[in-house]
C-alpha cells in the first residue's frame, strides 16, 4: 500500500474500510513502473458495474460486477491508453491516448462505433442530449468535435466564434447535466 507502482484496483466497504474485491492486472514490472502511473487510468461506476480504462500501458477497458468483483466484459482497444468512461443512458464512453473514441452497450460491452480522431487525444469524452463532445489534435491545436451518440457520424467543424473557438488550445469539456451549458479550459 502506498506505492504508486502497486497496481491495485479495491471495492472497499465504507464503512468498516475492509477490502471487498480487488483487481490485479498482469504487468511486466518494468512495464508497472515506469508507465503504469494512477493518473493514466480513471473508475467510472453505473449500472451495476465498475468501468476502469487500462491505463497508459494497456489497451483494455474492463468491466467489473460492482458487488462481487467478477470481470463482466472486456474490450481490446487497437491503441494504447484507455482512460476512464462517462456514461450517457445505456453507453459507456472512453477514449484511448493514442487516438479512438468508443462508445460501448454499458450492460454488454457490444462496441456500437469506435472513430479514430487523432493522436493523442489528451481529455475525456463529454455527452448530453444525442451528442459526444470529444477535443481532438488539429494541426498544433485542439478542436472540439460534436458526434451522434447512435452512430458516431459528424458533420464538418464549424467556428462557433471566439467565445468558443479562440486562439488557445481547449482540451477538456463538461456539459451541465441539462445539457444546457458546456465547460471547458
Amino acid at each position: 500500500d502506498g506505492d504508486p507502482t502497486d497496481v491495485v484496483f479495491r471495492s472497499v466497504n465504507g464503512t468498516t474500510g475492509e477490502t471487498i474485491w480487488h483487481y490485479q492486472p498482469d504487468l511486466d514490472p518494468i512495464v508497472r513502473r515506469v508507465f503504469y502511473q494512477a493518473a493514466s487510468r480513471g473508475v467510472t461506476v453505473g449500472h451495476g458495474k465498475v468501468y476502469l480504462g487500462g491505463g497508459f500501458a494497456s489497451t483494455s477497458f474492463f468491466a467489473f460486477d460492482a458487488y462481487s468483483g467478477e470481470m463482466d466484459w472486456a474490450i481490446r482497444a487497437p491503441d494504447g491508453g484507455p482512460t476512464a468512461a462517462i456514461i450517457k443512458d445505456r453507453w459507456v464512453i472512453f477514449n484511448t491516448e493514442s487516438c479512438t473514441l468508443f462508445v460501448a452497450d454499458a450492460e454488454t460491452g457490444d462496441l456500437r462505433w469506435s472513430r479514430w480522431l487523432g493522436d493523442p487525444l489528451m481529455s475525456q469524452p463529454a455527452a448530453a442530449g444525442e451528442l459526444v463532445f470529444s477535443a481532438y489534435p488539429a494541426g498544433e491545436t485542439y478542436k472540439f468535435g460534436a458526434f451522434r451518440l447512435e452512430d458516431g457520424t459528424w458533420s464538418q467543424p464549424r467556428n462557433l466564434g471566439g467565445r468558443i473557438n479562440t486562439e488557445a488550445c481547449e482540451m477538456y469539456a463538461s456539459v451541465s447535466p441539462d445539457g444546457c451549458y458546456l465547460f471547458y479550459h
